[in-house]
């Protein structure tokens, strides 16, 4: 299930999401062996690149049998922008751990590209939406996660003003945008207090979501 959701996983992203208190190396033996059976298929970008995995042809149908509720699409290709891609997985994985380890529940964790399947409308489609609860308080957290890639007047004026304009029929959310050095994330802040009404908005160093003891402040 987890796979048709995400994709494509590293190999240390489904140790993390499907072997959690196992070495690396279990993880890799079971791999071999789904794909030896068809159930996984597995890709590198080139010989140096960690390899990716994805549903097989009997993969497929095992989670179609286990009512998975939406059409699954034997993937052929990595994704174009695949680090961007990895990226979102990683928040996946990472809020699935901390979620495991009782910091919070998941009530969902959709992807952009799952967003899409479920029909989302709104203009600006974040890289994933996810709502948790912890002690009765809920929260709805939309996340972008910016690689640096793009002029910050541009991530603005395509993402932080139609999220200062609402989303229809999106109740209260938190937007957490996610970026790669401090440089970048000061160069966002400036935007963001430029669109007061955008709402609660965060701008966190990749590390500290990923790996830091202050999630719950992050998002809560």
């Amino acid at each position: 299930m987890q796979l048709a959701a995400a994709r494509w996983l590293t190999t240390g992203q489904v140790a993390s999401l499907c072997f959690p208190e196992l070495s690396l190396e279990m993880p890799r033996r079971r791999i071999r062996l789904l794909r030896t059976n068809k159930y996984m298929t597995s890709r590198q970008h080139n010989r140096m690149s960690v390899s990716l995995h994805t549903l097989g042809p009997q993969g497929k149908d095992l989670v179609l049998s286990r009512g998975w509720p939406r059409p699954i699409h034997l993937e052929r290709a990595l994704p174009r922008n695949l680090e961007h891609f990895v990226g979102i997985n990683d928040i996946r994985v990472t809020m699935a751990s901390r979620a495991r380890h009782g910091e919070f529940s998941v009530g969902f964790f959709y992807a952009s590209w799952e967003l899409q399947q479920l029909g989302w409308t709104a203009l600006v489609i974040p890289d994933a939406a996810c709502h948790f609860a912890r002690a009765g308080a809920e929260r709805t957290v939309l996340f972008e996660y910016d690689r640096g890639n793009e002029p910050p007047n541009y991530v603005a004026r395509t993402k932080f003003q139609a999220y200062a304009g609402g989303l229809p029929g999106f109740g209260p959310y938190r937007v957490v945008v996610i970026v790669e050095t401090k440089t970048r994330q000061a160069q966002l802040y400036r935007y963001v207090r430029a669109h007061s009404g955008i709402g609660q908005v965060v701008v966190t160093v990749r590390e500290e979501l990923l790996g830091a003891n202050n999630v719950e402040k992050i998002l809560f």
